[in-house]
């Protein structure tokens, strides 16, 4: 009997210090904002050229980080008007490999572990424009993609994020025949996951997220008179759609999802046509405004992807194992 119970005391402790070598940590975060063919257009459905303003200034800036086991990587640019091309970063090996301005789909299981951050935006959403003597030819892209793929024992949590912001300070011409429509109109393409492996434990998680918001400001009076946040839903009025009718607006661009385990381990969480298949459409809204008024466009728009796991350090393991293992050859003594 008492051999039975030192037996079973050392299988409890080799048990627990092989569970470094033995356990998955598998989790994954992916979020893709792709912004196609941005166009600012008139009531009747013209792009806009520069001749349509009386004035206009355009800015850009970009921030992208990333960051894996305590290491981190990050970038940023503004720039008056002009493209901006930053190349990704990344932090481990994408499998399978991942190419620049491609903003594809990493989906479960996890292949491998990284974490990575793109970002790109060409064009002008006008035609005519033309910056410290370059011309900006439309339409206009504003593209995201971050990442975060963990497929091995990380150490802490893991990030990728990435924020774009371009302003547009203009007045419309006061001979505008249109009588001050504006109308805001894009594609893009869409999606996001979170999903952890079989068998993980708390606090392993995954989440992902991005946003898009559109606002018109009157620089006069300061007062905002038209705010768009796309939420997949045809609207005039509310908190997504204020002083702007969303005529076309067939899918969410301001979400998140989440998973954190023990709770569904192994199914993904995602927004998309499908698990692995990014939603593709086409977005569009329009308000009036006053010929000859200074407003203000800012476009804000974002991608956020966090994964961490639950891995007990190799130390504690060992201890614990040892410390059972100690106690099974204690009681042997005293008996």
């Amino acid at each position: 009997m008492k051999l039975k119970k030192l037996a079973l005391a050392t299988g409890f402790a080799l048990a627990a210090m092989s569970v470094v070598g033995t356990a998955q940590a598998t989790a994954l975060a992916t979020s893709i904002l792709d912004i196609r063919n941005l166009t600012f257009r008139d009531g009747a459905g013209n792009i806009l050229d520069r001749s349509d303003f009386s004035a206009i200034g355009p800015t850009n800036t970009a921030d992208i980080s990333t960051s894996l086991n305590g290491t981190t990587l990050s970038n940023e640019m503004t720039r008056a008007g002009e493209d901006i091309d930053m190349a990704h970063i990344v932090l481990g090996t994408p499998v399978p490999g991942y190419t620049e301005n491609s903003y594809a789909v990493y989906s479960n299981p996890s292949a491998s572990t990284f974490s990575l951050a793109d970002q790109s935006q060409f064009g002008s959403p006008i035609t005519g424009l033309v910056v410290n003597g370059t011309p900006i030819s439309a339409p206009a892209t504003a593209s995201h993609g971050a990442y975060v793929v963990l497929d091995t024992f990380a150490d802490g949590s893991s990030t990728a994020n990435n924020g774009l912001q371009s302003g547009f300070v203009f007045e419309l011409n006061p001979n505008d025949p249109n009588n001050g429509a504006f109308e805001i109109r894009f594609d893009a393409r869409a999606y996001l996951e979170a999903w952890n492996g079989s068998g993980e434990m708390f606090p392993t998680a995954a989440s992902a997220a991005f946003n898009l918001t559109f606002t018109i400001d009157n620089l006069l009076t300061g007062a905002n008179v038209a705010t768009w946040s796309p939420d997949g839903i045809s609207n005039a009025g509310g908190a997504s759609a204020f002083g702007i009718t969303a005529e076309t607006d067939p899918f969410r661009l301001n979400d998140g999802v989440s998973a954190n385990a023990p709770f569904l381990n192994d199914v993904a969480r995602f927004r998309g046509a499908g698990v692995g298949t990014a939603f593709d459409g086409s977005w569009s809204a329009t308000t009036l405004l006053t010929a000859g008024t200074p407003y203000q466009l800012t476009i804000r728009s974002s991608a956020e992807a966090d994964a961490r796991q639950a891995v007990p350090e190799p130390a504690t393991l060992a201890l614990v194992g040892l410390g059972i293992l100690g106690l099974g050859l204690s009681r042997r003594r005293r008996a």
